[in-house]
């Protein structure tokens, strides 16, 4: 400003007042010619002309003659007292004009901006900590829950992730004020409403219910949940008498396998006899005439192509002995996965845990196609094998070739069925991902198995499988369901069907033990016999509505574990055994 515009408390005379601006003068000059003015005021007026406002008398404004300042007139001015600028506000503050920057500079009514971020607020210098403090919008607190700093204008959005936040229970179970961070082991672990399993899911219960009404659920069945143990309970002594067996014949095997590496080293004591005379003629030969010396080589020839067939003969014997301890070390391995069911399966045990130390160390796998192995009948007939070796060497190339390729196509015709075996069928489902795809589309949207029997004279049955789901299924699940088809042994089996039905999806992981299959269990039985699932196929229809499960597996499970691999899948259908029918 050019000039003081504060409120004075006495009016000044207009001696000490600007011509021009008509206020106290600030800065006080006098010109030549006697006149007083603000510098700034008079300043401007000379940038338009250079005389004095007055009188308009020639000024020079770079004579220090003719403008010079007047610092009595300025000592005069600033004695004057004047009120505060911030009167308006409540300031009561009077002193001399000299005085007011200063006040200003400490003054509580002056208008100051709030220095948090991003807040333009203007207030009075006495109450900005207040405002800053208590009022601002943006003033940083810290959270009663957490202790985390956050702007307070944004506290709703804090407490939206704040993981101490106290939180309501999502399924409305009643629980209130339980931490965010809490909240996850509660619906898993406290919840009343959370759906769990049934405590018996691992016999077969598929019963998921809320947690308030398990207790209720386990009351309300128990019979069925004996009924479930007793089947499991019996499939798992059929197991233990299957290993009983097959104990059995692995003691035989064993004793079988000792006569023929007894034969075995009989036949390498031959062989080194026979290595021992053939030094000794060769010793003789060089001392004989040429024509002994080449009847001596023939006979040596012939010898060196019998010891060439019983090295043959050897390595045969060798590769049947080990395909025999890779049996024996199955049935062993199969045996030790057995559950403990009482005294009995403990001595079998431990039969099988003496028997793996008195043998030979067994590879970890058996091929499931192998060929069926020839047990040895004793070492008489081990024996009446090694004397034939002679008439084996007497033998043409052609010979021996038929005589091989006849054993070969003998052995092809005892390659057993891995696909159905007893009462178990296994169906290795190809191209899985293409038949997706078929589905999705609607260009075929389910594919059978070939019919099968559950035994001799058994169920015929046939698999049916939705790549893509049906029903409640559909579009996320793999459904799968088992029909029954009319068969030429239905008129002795027993009317409607009633055998559980277990069908499983195998876990194809390379070690057994950590195969985690899913499979789910079908009880006619508990499902009542007024279904056309379970009624005898009539003349008019050969296979009945099909029973199964639409929700089987999720396809996004399908892509964990290994289940599909090579984009097959392996699926094993067990049907209960019959009872003897006469």
């Amino acid at each position: 400003m050019s000039s003081y515009d504060y409120v004075f408390l006495a009016e000044v005379p207009d001696e000490y007042t600007c011509p021009i601006c008509s206020n106290p003068m600030k800065e006080p000059v006098q010109t030549k010619c006697g006149h007083r003015f603000c510098r700034l005021c008079l300043e401007k007026s000379m940038e338009r002309m250079q005389e004095c406002p007055i009188d308009r008398g020639d000024l020079d404004a770079d004579t220090p003659t003719d403008i010079f300042p007047d610092k009595a007139s300025e000592r005069k001015i600033l004695d004057f007292e004047v009120k505060c600028p911030n009167e308006i506000d409540g300031c009561q503050w009077t002193g001399e004009l000299r005085n007011v920057e200063a006040h200003e500079a400490s003054c509580d009514f002056v208008k100051v901006k709030c220095g948090n971020v991003n807040c333009s607020a203007i207030v009075l210098r006495w109450d900005l900590q207040h405002h800053k403090s208590e009022l601002c919008p943006r003033r940083t607190v810290s959270c009663i829950y957490c202790g985390a700093v956050y702007v307070w204008c944004l506290e709703e959005e804090h407490f939206d992730t704040c993981q101490n936040f106290p939180c309501c229970c999502p399924q409305r179970c009643g629980v209130r004020d339980v931490p965010r961070s809490e909240m996850e082991t509660h619906l898993e672990l406290e919840c009343g409403h959370t759906e769990v399993d049934c405590k018996y899911r691992h016999i077969g219960c598929q019963v998921k219910i809320q947690r308030n009404g398990l207790h209720q659920h386990l009351q309300a069945n128990v019979e069925v949940h004996l009924n479930l143990a007793c089947e499991r309970l019996q499939m798992l002594e059929n197991e233990t008498m299957i290993g009983q067996k097959e104990l059995e014949g692995l003691v035989t095997t064993h004793s079988q396998l000792r006569e023929l590496d007894a034969a075995m080293n009989d036949v390498l004591q031959r062989m080194n006899n026979i290595e021992r005379s053939m030094k000794t003629v060769t010793s003789k030969l060089q001392s004989k005439p040429s024509n002994e010396l080449t009847l001596f080589e023939a006979r040596i020839t012939g010898n060196e192509r019998k010891g060439e067939l019983r090295d043959e003969m050897m390595e045969n014997y060798r590769r049947k002995q080990n395909n025999l301890q890779s049996e024996i070390e199955a049935i062993r391995q199969r045996i030790h996965e057995l559950p403990t069911k009482g005294s009995a399966s403990t001595d079998r045990r431990l039969q099988a845990g003496a028997l793996s130390k008195s043998t030979l160390p067994l590879p970890t796998s058996v091929t499931p196609w192998a060929l069926p192995l020839p047990r040895p009948a004793g070492v008489p007939q081990n024996q009446r094998r090694i004397s034939g070796v002679d008439q084996l060497a007497e033998m043409t190339d052609d010979d021996r070739f038929a005589s091989t390729t006849s054993e070969t196509q003998g052995s092809s015709r005892e390659l057993p069925n891995n696909r159905h075996v007893g009462n178990k069928f296994v169906w290795k489902f190809t191209q899985f991902n293409d038949c997706l795809q078929k589905a999705k589309d609607g260009s075929n949207t389910y594919y059978y198995s070939e019919p099968f029997l559950t035994g001799p004279y058994g169920y015929k049955m046939r698999v049916e499988l939705h790549p893509n789901g049906l029903s409640d299924g559909l579009n996320t699940h793999l459904s799968i369901f088992v029909r029954l088809m009319k068969s030429e042994y239905d008129g002795i089996l027993p009317w409607p069907f009633d055998k559980k039905v277990t069908i499983a999806l195998i876990d194809q992981q390379p070690c057994p033990k950590l195969r985690r299959n899913i499979q789910m269990c079908s009880f006619p039985r508990s499902s009542g016999h007024l279904s056309p699932c379970y009624s005898r196929p009539v003349e008019e229809r050969a296979q009945n509505v099909a029973f199964g499960f639409c929700k089987f597996v999720t396809q996004e499970r399908l892509k964990t574990g290994r289940y599909l691999v090579n984009d097959t899948l392996f699926f094993c259908v067990e049907v209960e055994a019959l009872k003897p029918l006469f």
